[in-house]
């Protein structure tokens, strides 16, 4: 009995190793399936700027770090889609792919067995360490009929779908809250300058400005007033998204998109009300170290700390509050930095630079009563209410990602160089200025007047050293340093300006680390710049800038007036939204000295005037101001009037109402209809009337649209 016992449990542990053999072998993650979840906009085959979305299932949870890719086959060319959500399960991850113009394929897209690669990330099994395989064996796809490519078709974008997040608390929408729409197309789009989607709250007009345009998402932002008011629920009009003098079109392509919400547009949405004298306490939502060590996970002496305050509705700052840090032993202020008062206006930047006494092996900390207004005020927008300065939950402790060591010294070099200036009519003209932004690695002193070589067609043009801050700042970052250059005569590049690895140099002058003599490295390295296309330059055949510009309301917008300039053969009226870039786009060319400008959305407005001399742009005249109200309330009108129609008892016709109306103000209409005798019945369903014969005889149907303020036509 004893050995039939020893027996057994040789066998059972046998048994059981065998088995835990087993399991630990399958904890491999394998793929389970691979599927081509998207489909062509229209038939089998997708045009220029369709996303093909590709799923990979995995037969167990996994953790994706990175962007792994995954490769398609598309006609003889491989084109990575990159990896860019998880669906929910914890199973299955998404890759996208934007069709290209040069792409093609008539058998349809491919997915080999090789197909998937970490692309420098990393696919372990969920909280392990363990590696997913990455082959997808039987799950790879051939030639998907369905799926077929052509990059050279390319249609006007379309509207899919239209949203909005939801109040901070109920269904009503505060003083200072932050309304954030999005409209999606599609396929993938850009958007420039400042397209504007209107929006009907209550009896008023308002305008949300663009402040993100991804992929195929193109995102507006509107902050609440105290005026406004809305107890039915905000509306967005089928015609609401308008250009403003921006664009909208395909993705690498030429085509404008439609603007069209049609069936996507938004009557009294109720649990979007509005109600501006409600003034609620701002509160944090979120709270961030802005940006990474340069080097490994701790900061240098001079680095530049960056941390970042988000409230829940749109906050104004005044004066310089503060954030305490804790830093090893020390306690250390953070200076209030720069608030972006474009876009929702509710993160608030504080900064700090690190000085060689500082010293934290474990990380930064910043505790929840860190914020001190430091005689300051920080409140909500267009109001009083003052903000909540309690970090909460959102507070950090020892920040193992963001040490300190201020011993450690190290060279300033060269992080990025942008062009942050603008081309007004698409060039550089005559006396326009030119501003590069020299950003550095960390903070630094600069003395004299260094200069940045452009590169301006065949000439070089140096851009002295100038103090200048950018808007949205209230202190100059102090890693940045900012050069310009006054266009002269003849200065031409239908390129674009050029900024060379060596174009940095001291004139004499000196630029060294913060409180530091150590000099800084003036290669442009990665950063140098070729050709940049959209700051091309073309000062020729420039005359004197037109004077006495004058922009007046009318009716329908702004009449423009100005004299004339010498040797101009013509004149571009450009115009743009008070505090916004100027856009190439919002001209138009005319050989007179005055212009009336149609269309325009309520708001301030700056106009110009350039010469143009035998086609080629001179010089800017200054700007003017003008200002186009809010429009009246106009009834809506019949566009198509009815006509008789004879019916079969039994027989149903429809009339589109949409048509056969139109609103001056864009409202969204109201129908209603009636017959004024029993012959005929009609009924009204979005937008459309059913008119049905019910026995012989003779009745008029009247329809009755109405806008939002009761105004009516019959």
């Amino acid at each position: 009995m004893i050995f039939r016992l020893r027996r057994y449990l040789v066998a059972a542990l046998c048994s059981l190793g065998i088995f835990a053999a087993q399991f630990a072998g399958a904890q491999t993650p394998m793929v389970s399936g691979v599927s081509i979840t998207s489909s062509p906009v229209s038939g089998d085959t997708y045009e220029l700027a369709e996303e093909i979305h590709v799923q990979v299932t995995f037969d167990r949870a996994v953790d994706v770090t990175g962007r792994p890719q995954l490769a398609l086959t598309v006609g003889s060319t491989t084109r990575q889609s990159d990896y860019s959500r998880p669906v929910p399960g914890g199973t299955t991850y998404r890759f996208s792919y934007a069709v290209r113009s040069s792409d093609s394929d008539s058998d349809g897209v491919s997915v080999g067995a090789s197909a998937l690669t970490l692309n420098g990330g990393t696919i372990k099994i969920r909280g392990g360490t363990t590696d997913a395989t990455l082959s997808l064996g039987t799950h790879a796809i051939a030639n998907s009929a369905s799926h077929k490519v052509d990059g050279r078709r390319e249609k006007a974008p379309t509207v899919r779908r239209v949203s909005f997040l939801s109040p901070v608390s109920g269904d009503t929408y505060g003083l200072g809250e932050t309304i954030a729409f999005f409209v999606y197309f599609d396929r993938l789009v850009d958007a420039t300058d400042h397209p504007v989607l209107a929006l009907t709250i209550g009896s008023a007009m308002r305008h949300a400005n663009l402040y993100i345009a991804i992929d195929s998402l193109v995102g507006f932002q509107y902050v609440v007033q105290s005026s406004d008011r809305d107890s039915d629920g905000i509306s967005i009009g089928a015609n609401a998204l308008t250009l403003n003098g921006g664009t909208i079109r395909t993705h690498g392509g030429n085509a404008d998109a439609s603007l069209n919400l049609g069936s996507h547009a938004i009557l009294n949405s109720a649990n979007h009300k509005v109600d501006g004298s409600m003034e609620t306490t701002p509160a944090v939502v979120s709270f961030s170290i802005g940006l990474s060590p340069v080097s490994d996970d701790t900061f240098e002496f001079g680095e530049v700390i960056f941390f970042n305050v988000r409230f829940n509705r749109a906050v104004e700052v005044l004066g310089e509050p503060q954030l305490a840090l804790t830093i090893g032993s020390m306690t250390r202020q953070a200076r209030f930095f720069a608030q972006r008062i474009r876009g929702s206006g509710t993160t608030v930047t504080f900064r700090y630079v690190v000085q060689t006494s500082d010293v934290d092996a474990d990380g930064i900390s910043v505790g929840a009563n860190a914020m001190t207004l430091n005689g300051g005020t920080i409140r909500t927008r267009g109001g009083t209410a003052s903000a909540s300065l309690n970090l909460g939950s959102y507070a950090i402790s020892n920040a193992a990602n963001h040490k300190v060591d201020g011993s450690r010294e190290t060279a300033p070099t060269v992080q990025f160089v942008t062009i942050v200036s603008s081309p007004a009519g698409g060039d550089y003209n005559l006396g326009a200025e030119i501003i590069v932004r020299v950003i550095f690695d960390r903070a630094v002193n600069v003395a004299g007047v260094p200069q940045l070589a452009l590169t301006v067609g065949l000439s070089t043009r140096e851009a002295s050293y100038v103090e200048h801050l950018e808007e949205g700042y209230v202190a100059r970052d102090p890693r940045s340093l900012y050069f310009r250059y006054v266009v002269q005569q003849s200065d031409h590049d239908p390129d674009g300006i050029s900024i060379g690895a060596n174009a940095l140099s001291l004139n004499g002058g000196t630029i060294t680390t913060q409180g530091s003599t150590t000099n800084a490295a003036l290669g442009l390295g990665d950063a140098a710049i070729s050709n940049a296309w959209v700051h091309k330059v073309n000062a020729r055949g420039a005359s004197n800038a037109p004077t006495q510009v004058r922009a007046e309301a009318t009716a329908a917008g702004l009449l423009v007036t100005w004299a004339a300039a010498t040797a101009a053969t013509s004149y571009k009226v450009q115009w743009r939204l008070a505090g916004q870039g100027w856009s190439a786009l919002r001209q138009e060319e005319t050989t007179a000295t005055r212009l009336e400008i149609g269309g325009l959305a309520p708001g301030s407005y700056e106009v110009r005037v350039v010469a143009v001399v035998d086609g080629q742009d001179g010089v800017a005249s200054g700007a003017a101001e003008g200002e186009v109200a809010e429009p009246g309330n106009v009834a809506p009108r019949v566009a198509e009037e009815f006509r008789a129609v004879a019916l079969d008892v039994g027989e149903t016709k429809t009339v589109d109402l949409n048509s056969a109306f139109e609103d001056p103000n864009d409202d969204l209409l109201r129908y209603s209809a009636s017959s004024d005798d029993g012959a005929v019945s009609v009924l009204v369903a979005s937008g459309v009337a059913r008119i049905h014969g019910v026995r012989p005889g003779e009745a008029t149907v009247t329809v009755v649209a109405t806008d939002p303020e009761g105004l009516s036509a019959t």
